[in-house]
């Protein structure tokens, strides 16, 4: 990517959002601007989100995950995720949200 395309690290914390998380997640794939890393921190669900995870790391190199046991303290969800960011901008989705195609261009 050239210098004035830089990457961009996507953070969504998650816990027992199944029913959501896919939808966020394909919001950020469908992105218009491609240059672009998710990291998803799960906080221990138990309803099927980490095997959905480990699906989603073997689709796709930009995306990688952080599996947690309970915490139920967000902050420390998002703090996991960004020290795993590589990107010149971090920003944040909540689990049970979704992005419009043109988000990281505006």
């Amino acid at each position: 990517m050239p210098v004035s395309d830089p990457l961009v690290s996507v953070v969504i914390p998650t816990h027992n959002r199944m029913r959501y998380l896919p939808e966020a997640v394909n919001s950020v794939c469908e992105q218009g601007y491609g240059n672009w890393e998710l990291i998803i921190v799960d906080d221990g669900s138990t309803d099927g989100t980490a095997d959905y995870l480990r699906e989603l790391e073997s689709r796709d190199k930009r995306i990688s995950t952080v599996l947690h046991r309970r915490c139920a303290n967000p902050a420390r969800l998002r703090n996991a995720g960004i020290e795993r960011t590589r990107g010149a901008y971090v920003t944040f989705l909540d689990s049970d949200d979704v992005w419009m195609p043109n988000k990281l261009t505006e």
